[in-house]
């Protein structure tokens, strides 16, 4: 009997949830579709322990290192094939000779197989003609009756017991975040979280063939919720300089089109437009290795392509933000609060977004953590980078370089246009990009398209408008002396503006007048 394909697809964050997963487990396998789709079924079928005719235990034979995996339950005996473009003739000839020490042993054994691919030629012959009772074609005939001619049982016993199954990688993992669901009464939301760590427990026993029991399950599922709810104590964390990185938008989301820095916020109310070839970029880098740095200069669109890849390839329980690493004390806490966050068996992404003298020992925390699955994605200027690139020789790091180029900014065009965001004025993307294509900057291309002038048409208006207006003078100094500064990575007190500038009028309130419109203030700089 055959079962028909389920074309179910998975959720973006699930599928980059697992392929991370498989990444920092199996990295560098040869069979890596194989091993996974193998795993996937295993992991899908260990669910039936909570039937009420379920057997004792399953186990699993062969994963990791055959082609041609096996999982018996009971008195079913289930072998797993992924294959690419087809099931070959001969790997289907394997498959039933597996079968025949099983039919052996037990005549009444249930024989199924498995694979990802609907079946062709004459492995699709054959398998039609015993389904319907018919006698099997002649030519595949005789192949099989020179491959059994030394087995105990024929291919046709063989085939009288088989039920073939075609299941796509997708529709296992479904199947098996619906079991979580049902048999963990999981909230809806953290059914897909089950599913990953159980996924990550079932392949380590895979691997040593131990088998797994219902009570196996109920650990687990214990497990978990253990780690779920285990509250925040590091003093890193106390101190905000760790802590999971969130996407809530807010009421001051809308000012991305205003020039201002990417925020989490920012990417939870959709409004930057999604850099497919940047993001590309970054998923390879980051299977390659456990750091990648998006390196460029301001207003490229660095933050945005981290956020953004952070919040479609990872749950939250898995993404981090790493905002002050400074000395030995911050790497040693925040090294030992990420490690107690792999107690749900997950890979991590921690992001470090804008290198700077507060975050300069991240290359010694990524060292430390270099035994586990933790990848960094790191956002720098080049200046930045030059000064806190710190002792990456020898470790495993790739940069990204993300440049506008016309045809992305085409697509961003497009894509603004449709949400109603292009400003009156604004012809066409070429138009657009030809006025920014000197310095090739995302910000001044959205900047230009949303309000139809340039961001530097703006603050020339806007310090002309505080020029006729007599404003104090300490303010232009106190802008000239921050933007010398920026230029050289250097950062501002507030206090030393308020001493060493000649405001006209009250220091406190000049500068208050400043701070977000023209300038960011780090209230912990001060």
């Amino acid at each position: 009997m055959t079962t028909p394909p389920d074309d179910t697809t998975l959720t973006p964050i699930l599928a980059s949830a697992f392929s991370a997963l498989w990444r920092q487990r199996y990295h560098g396998a040869a069979n890596v579709g194989g091993v996974r789709y193998q795993l996937m079924y295993f992991s899908h079928r260990v669910f039936d322990l909570y039937n009420a005719d379920a057997p004792d235990e399953i186990v699993g034979e062969g994963i990791e290192d055959v082609d041609l995996a096996s999982v018996t339950l009971g008195n079913e005996y289930v072998q797993i094939k992924h294959a690419r473009r087809g099931l070959a003739w001969g790997t289907f000839v394997d498959a039933l000779l597996g079968f025949v020490p099983a039919l052996r042993d037990d005549p009444t054994a249930r024989l199924t197989l498995v694979t990802d691919v609907r079946l062709q030629g004459a492995v699709r012959d054959v398998i039609a003609a015993s389904d319907a009772g018919r006698a099997l074609p002649k030519a595949p005939a005789r192949k099989l009756a020179r491959a059994f001619a030394d087995a105990p049982v024929t291919a046709e016993t063989v085939l009288e017991r088989l039920c073939v199954e075609i299941q796509s990688e997708a529709a296992l993992i479904a199947d098996l975040t619906a079991a979580v669901t049902q048999h963990f009464a999981v909230a809806t939301g953290n059914e897909e979280l089950y599913a990953l760590a159980i996924f990550a427990d079932l392949a380590e026993r895979a691997s040593r063939r131990i088998a797994v029991r219902r009570a196996d399950l109920e650990v687990l599922r214990a497990r978990i919720e253990t780690a779920i709810s285990r509250g925040p104590v590091n003093p890193a964390v106390r101190d905000g300089f760790v802590g999971p990185l969130s996407f809530v938008a807010s009421d001051r989301s809308d000012d991305y089109y205003e020039g201002r820095a990417a925020r989490p916020d920012h990417i939870a109310a959709g409004l930057d437009v999604l850099r497919g070839a940047v993001a590309a970029q970054i998923d390879e880098s980051l299977a390659r290795v456990p750091v990648c740095v998006v390196l460029a200069s301001s207003g490229q669109g660095k933050s945005t392509a981290a956020y953004r890849y952070a919040h479609d390839h990872y749950r939250p329980e898995s993404r981090f933000a790493v905002g002050t690493c400074q000395d030995e004390a911050d790497v040693g806490q925040i090294a030992q609060y990420l490690r107690s966050r792999l107690g749900l068996g997950l890979p991590l992404l921690v992001v470090i977004d804008g290198l700077s003298r507060r975050t300069r020992l991240w290359h010694r925390l990524a060292h430390d953590l270099a035994d586990t699955p933790v990848s960094f994605l790191v956002t720098a200027r080049e200046e930045d980078w030059f000064r806190y690139a710190g002792e990456t020789a020898g470790s495993g790091w790739d940069v990204v370089r993300p440049r506008l180029t016309f045809d992305e900014a085409e697509h961003v065009f497009v894509a603004l246009k449709e949400r109603g965001r292009v400003a009156p004025g604004v012809p066409s993307a070429r138009w657009a990009f030809e006025r920014v294509r000197a310095r090739g900057l995302l910000i001044e291309f959205i900047y230009l398209v949303t309000h139809g002038q340039l961001l530097s048409e703006r603050l020339a208006a806007q310090l002309a408008a505080m020029d006729e207006l007599d404003e104090d003078p300490g303010k232009f100094d106190a802008l000239r002396l921050v933007s010398v500064a920026q230029r050289y990575g250097a950062r501002v007190r507030t206090t030393d503006l308020a001493r060493d500038v000649a405001f006209r009028r009250d220091p406190g309130r000049s500068l208050d007048a400043l701070i977000g419109e023209y300038l960011v203030h780090d209230q912990e700089t001060n």
